[in-house]
């Protein structure tokens, strides 16, 4: 069987059958920039730049970037990266990968730095060392100014940190880009007072002194101490921090009889009520 009369098609399902790096992010939320189907049609590339946009619907990480390679030729490396937009084409150099040799008829995988992305157009850009030629994949159809090229002003592996003048092409090639969601910042669970040590002892080291945890980001507040008849013992102006104390004395500044004693603690909006006892 002369495998070269196989439809092109048939390669194709049988390459993304055997690549388990159809998608590599590993986070659950992805937006896939760029082109995610490979075309019909493939074109040889080589010893230049080459770039194609996309468009991020909403911000994000970036994770790699995927380019389809259909053949190679010699002994091509290639590399890729990720630039933003400017007027319609490629501008600053965002994130850059480091040099792979790619595979035939696979989507080869670039990790690429995190890098934090706002909602908007993008260009993913590639080049191939001058040991070959790398044939990519496009649709055949498309219009002016949907993929640029230009000549590498620097050395293999190294991308310019913008865009050199180039030229525009009407044959966008097969490449996305993966970018993981943003991860929500969570919310912080209900502040729940805490007090160490509960019972304590005044004047007694080293458990002399009750510990009220307060909750973090307050600039001020305040700890009421109560006797069970609901009369006023204590009241302690803090200005913040990560705890406040009660030595076991009154407003007056003597030692408490032992017993329970309910405690109001107010931290900015938050409102925490308990009891703390006092021993002997």
């Amino acid at each position: 069987m002369d495998w070269r009369n196989l439809p092109k098609n048939l390669f194709l399902c049988l390459a993304c059958l055997a690549s388990p790096l159809c998608h590599a992010a590993p986070c659950a939320a992805v937006q896939d920039v760029g082109d995610t189907a490979p075309g019909c049609c493939y074109i040889s590339l080589g010893g230049g730049l080459e770039s194609r946009g996309g468009t991020l619907s909403q911000a994000g990480i970036l994770d790699s970037v995927s380019i389809y390679v259909w053949a190679l030729s010699g002994t091509a490396r290639v590399d890729a990266a990720l630039y933003s937009d400017s007027a319609g084409m490629p501008g600053l150099l965002l994130a850059q990968s480091q040099p792979l040799t790619p595979t035939p008829l696979a989507w080869n995988v670039f990790p690429m730095p995190a890098t934090r992305l706002s909602a908007g157009n993008y260009w993913i850009a590639f080049q191939p060392d001058s040991g070959g030629t790398v044939d990519v994949l496009e649709d055949g159809v498309g219009s002016p100014g949907t993929d640029w090229n230009a000549a590498n002003p620097g050395a293999f592996g190294t991308f310019p940190a913008a865009w050199p003048s180039g030229s525009p092409g009407p044959y966008p090639w097969d490449a996305y880009a993966s970018v993981c969601a943003l991860t929500p910042t969570p919310t912080p669970p209900p502040y729940r007072a805490g007090v160490y040590p509960d019972p304590f002892t005044p004047g007694l080291p080293p458990d002399d002194q009750a510990r009220f945890d307060l909750p973090g980001g307050h600039a001020s507040g305040t700890l009421e101490i109560f006797g069970l008849d609901r009369r006023l013992v204590r009241r302690i102006d803090f200005p913040g921090g990560q705890a406040v104390e009660w030595d076991g004395r009154d407003q007056a500044g003597g030692l408490v009889l032992f017993g329970v004693y309910p405690y109001l603690l107010r931290c900015g909006a938050q409102v925490r009520r308990g009891t703390v006892t006092v021993m002997r």
